[in-house]
């Protein structure tokens, strides 16, 4: 017979967090550095459009509405063009990629990719339309579209990692 001891430590049984038979989720972290790469390569591409303007001009960059406005404040250059030039084929490639294997340059670099819940492949015009539409439809939005697409940015924190693009486009992220 083991004695109780009062000041012993409290013992949990600790078991690893399950998701089911599935594929298992990508990592919050694996994601987050998914997106800051891809980023990395957009502002790379646009280097054209907003080295001759500043810094100030790179949050323009994601949004087509204030693209548009901030070349009829400030005028389009042959830097522009340039710039308009390489962000197009980037994003040529990366969709392309992106609608053939779940991946983009980032997702592929840290070892991640889309697929649906059962682990089969996303067909492109869920996974541009749906998931990616919809996120950059929130960009367009004035001051509303910047609260919700941090909310469904945040949304990664619940306990599935699925964020709101995620489910709408019933979709998740692996490790592949």
């Amino acid at each position: 017979m083991t004695e109780f001891n009062p000041y012993e430590a409290p013992a949990a049984r600790i078991e690893p967090e399950v998701f089911g038979s599935g594929p298992y989720p990508a990592g919050r972290a694996q994601r987050l550095l998914a997106v800051i790469f891809d980023t990395m390569l957009n502002l790379a591409a646009a280097s054209p459009i907003w080295l001759p303007r500043g810094w100030h001009t790179t949050g323009t960059l994601t949004n087509p509405l204030a693209l548009v406005k901030l070349f009829s404040e400030t005028g389009f250059s042959e830097t522009d063009g340039i710039g308009i030039g390489l962000l197009l084929g980037l994003w040529g490639y990366q969709g392309y990629r992106y609608a053939n294997t779940g991946q983009t340059l980032g997702k592929k670099w840290v070892g991640i990719r889309v697929v649906r819940p059962d682990g089969r492949k996303v067909g492109p015009l869920r996974l541009l339309g749906l998931r990616e539409g919809f996120a950059c439809f929130l960009r367009i939005i004035p001051v509303v579209g910047s609260l919700l697409y941090t909310m469904d940015a945040l949304s990664i924190f619940r306990s599935n990692r699925r964020t709101i693009h995620d489910e709408i486009a019933d979709t998740i992220v692996i490790q592949s």
